[in-house]
Order: structure tokens, then sequence, then C-alpha cells
């Protein structure tokens, strides 16, 4: 990809995130009880598959797209990845008082990237939203809410 046409990606790219990063917010601190941290992490994750489910392009573009698009475009992945991560961690140390060890959270967030990635490459987004309970009870979920099932 040319730089002009990385430029142009990573404008898309910034702009798309922005809008999940806003809908995700917005999904987590919309809650009954605010207190309620699983119920956050679950209104937030629904609002990222969601996203992905009503904007299959520019989903596709972001997460799948986005691996061969230049390093530049390939380096905003992974701050976004990493920011996504952060969220967990904050979650994670509202419930238990302590931060996770980066490593969990990394793995949290890149195992659902990984789930959603493989359904976007395959043309799957609009089953995206299906996975929200499979995805919080694998470690989401125990690690935002130590009481979690």
């Amino acid at each position: 990809m040319s730089e002009h046409g990385e430029d142009r990606f990573l404008q898309a790219f910034d702009a798309a995130v922005e809008r999940v990063r806003v809908a995700v917010r917005a999904a987590c601190h919309n809650t009954p009880a605010p207190s309620d941290r699983l119920e956050r992490a679950r209104r937030g994750l629904g609002a990222f598959l969601r996203w992905c489910a009503e904007e299959p392009t520019l989903a596709r573009k972001c997460i799948v797209e986005s691996l061969t698009a230049g390093p530049r475009v390939r380096e905003r992945r992974d701050a976004a990845v990493r920011e996504f991560a952060r969220m967990i961690d904050h979650l994670r140390a509202e419930a238990r008082g302590d931060a996770a060890p980066a490593l969990v959270s990394e793995a949290i967030a890149g195992g659902i990237c990984s789930a959603v990635y493989t359904r976007l490459a395959r043309g799957e987004a609009a089953q995206l939203p299906q996975l929200l309970d499979e995805l919080m009870d694998s470690g989401l979920g125990q690690l935002v809410d130590p009481n979690a099932r």
C-alpha cells in the first residue's frame, strides 16, 4: 500500500475506532447499577459486537484488513487492542482492588479479537452478537467479577 493509501486507511481506521470507543464507553456507563462490573463488561462487549455486525465492511477493514495495510495501521490496531485490554484491567481492578497482570487482560482482549477476526474473515459478522454469552464465559466475566459463574 502506498503511503497516501495508508494515510487514507489510517483516517478511516481512526474514525471507526473512535465510534466504537464512544459506543462501548456509553454502553459500559449506561447501566442501572454502575457498580455492577459484570453488567458493564457485558454491555460494553455487546456494543462492540453489535457495531461489528451493523458495520461489517468497516469492521472487516479495521480488524482483518488492518493487518496487511502497512506498519502504521498495524501499530494503530495494536494500540486499539491494548486500549481494550486496559478497559478490562480497569474493571478487574475495581472488582478485586488490584491490577491484573497485564498479560491476563491482554490475553482476554486478544482472544475476543481473534474470535471476531475469524467471523469477519468468513463473512459471518451478523453472527457476532450471538457470541456475547460465550465470550463473557471465556474469562472476561470471571476476571471482572470474581463471583461470576
